[in-house]
């Protein structure tokens, strides 16, 4: 049961709605391409995108400042009525907000109703005349009755979202009475209404399965394995062998290099010579991450360290959707390469999502017959959000088709992600950070149960990148802290 909101929610309420919005933005347009112009959800999505934008940038932290600043962003949105409406749904449920740091569930239904009353009054709009009002309208009716059955507002915002749903249906069989789309009169019937089914996405963001509470039994450790890889006792010899040249025997954790980043980006500054900036780097790490192209070519055999193979193969980033990808490499060359696990990008709520996912178990079936572990890798595209929620569903996904290892990016409340995931989690390093920023993102990983790091931009593209990699190595082996990391660095980088 959840029983009250701060703005912390409040925030994953919003991102849920942005996440919501970008996974079906193409059918909202194809929606309002039948009976308006067509355009509904690329405005709605420039208006969702502003959202997250403001809610990463801002230092806000009052649920009625908070709600003000939304509903600001979101009038700014040109293209039709739906950036003034939303708005005004968020300044309406600002007011309504007003002297409170949470939210009981009352509070809940009055601010939304709060929110609804401003809407009326930019509006004539009402319940059977095809517009948002025919999904907002009930779910708040539905919001304000569970209030008054009990406290949970888990279960009340469900009830929303499911009479939202139910009214935006509903409007397939109604005549458009607002909006371009009263001028073709009878013709609009049997078409549901993209401002409705919106609305209605908005109130869904809450009923996916991941709601804003659960017992994560975060601090309760697993229950103790004979073998030292999370969730790899019943694997067999040949697995486990190889997990072991993987994770570190004393510290549990891996340091993964990866420089596989030409395969779609091509020479990646840092990595314009591979053969002159990966071998000062591997006495450092535990696993070269990489493909097989650039392996063969330019790193040497005799180093003697495990190879997380690069197996999937797809567009470049000269591509708007990168999501659709093919298994690059075969079982049989994997062997010949001697890999220690074979590394598979999905992409989960993306075009490519069930492509993606084929390619996974496919070589996860592979490797199970020879005995090779599949690093799961979730890959973000630019239409995804990078919230706790998203990662919470990749993770487990990739984690329940088989995949021994999986490898996410580090994001708040992290140590949900690796509680609800059975399986070893080490994070990418993404996008290259100041140094002392890099190492805290590593300790606080190490910290929230992540099993290593697979960092590669941190790496290469740091000031002192043998310098760099140690540091790591004194977190995520040693336990440093990123204070001693950083000093670490200095010291080295400065020798």
């Amino acid at each position: 049961m959840l029983a009250t909101i701060g703005t912390k929610e409040l925030k994953q309420m919003i991102l849920g709605a942005v996440e919501q919005i970008r996974n079906k933005h193409r059918y909202l347009s194809e929606l309002d391409s039948a009976t308006g112009d067509g355009d509904h959800g690329t405005t709605i999505l420039r208006g969702m995108n502003s959202l997250a934008k403001l809610l990463d940038e801002t230092a806000t932290t009052g649920l009625k400042d908070l709600l003000y600043e939304l509903g600001w962003a979101m009038l700014g949105v040109d293209g039709g009525s739906t950036g003034p409406l939303l708005g005004s749904l968020l300044m309406g449920m600002s007011d309504a907000t007003e002297g409170k740091d949470v939210l009981t569930c009352q509070d809940v239904a009055a601010v939304f109703t709060g929110g609804l009353a401003n809407v009326r009054k930019q509006t004539k709009a009402q319940v059977g005349d095809k517009t948002m009002i025919d999904a907002l309208a009930p779910a708040i009716d539905a919001l304000q009755q569970e209030a008054e059955a009990g406290p949970d507002i888990l279960t009340a915002l469900q009830k929303a979202a499911e009479a939202a749903e139910a009214g935006a249906v509903s409007t397939k069989d109604l005549q458009a009475r607002f909006g371009r789309a009263k001028n073709l009169g009878e013709r609009t019937i049997g078409h549901q209404d993209p401002g409705a089914t919106s609305m209605a996405l908005h109130t869904m963001a809450d009923q996916t399965g991941n709601k804003i509470a659960k017992d994560y039994g975060i601090g309760i450790p697993y229950p103790k394995q004979t073998f030292h890889v999370k969730g790899m006792d019943n694997v067999d010899w040949g697995m486990k062998d190889r997990l072991s040249r993987i994770f570190n025997l004393k510290s549990g954790n891996t340091i993964m290099l990866a420089f596989d980043h030409g395969y779609i980006m091509g020479s990646t500054a840092g990595l314009e010579r591979l053969d002159l900036a990966i071998p000062p780097l591997i006495p450092y790490i535990d696993v070269l991450m990489a493909t097989r192209g650039a392996l063969r070519a330019a790193i040497a055999p005799n180093y003697n360290k495990p190879v997380a193979l690069r197996c999937s193969a797809g567009s470049s980033v000269l591509k708007d959707d990168m999501s659709s990808e093919v298994i690059g490499v075969n079982i049989e060359d994997a062997i010949r390469m001697n890999a220690s696990c074979m590394a598979i990008q999905t992409f989960i709520g993306s075009n490519g999502e069930c492509s993606s996912i084929n390619n996974l178990v496919k070589t996860i079936d592979a490797g199970n017959r020879y005995g090779i572990p599949t690093l799961g890798v979730v890959a973000v595209g630019k239409e995804m959000a990078r919230t706790t929620k998203y990662f919470l569903l990749a993770t487990r996904m990739l984690a329940e088709f088989g995949a021994q290892i999986i490898k996410t990016y580090y994001c708040d409340e992290f140590e949900k992600i690796t509680a609800a995931c059975p399986v070893p989690i080490v994070i990418a390093g993404g996008k290259k950070l100041p140094e002392s920023d890099a190492l805290k993102m590593a300790y606080n990983a190490i910290q929230q149960g992540a099993s290593g790091v697979d960092m590669g931009r941190n790496v290469f593209q740091a000031e002192s990148p043998v310098a760099m990699i140690q540091a790591i190595r004194a977190i995520v082996h040693e336990g440093e802290t990123p204070e001693k990391a950083f000093d670490l660095y200095n010291s080295l980088k400065n020798a």
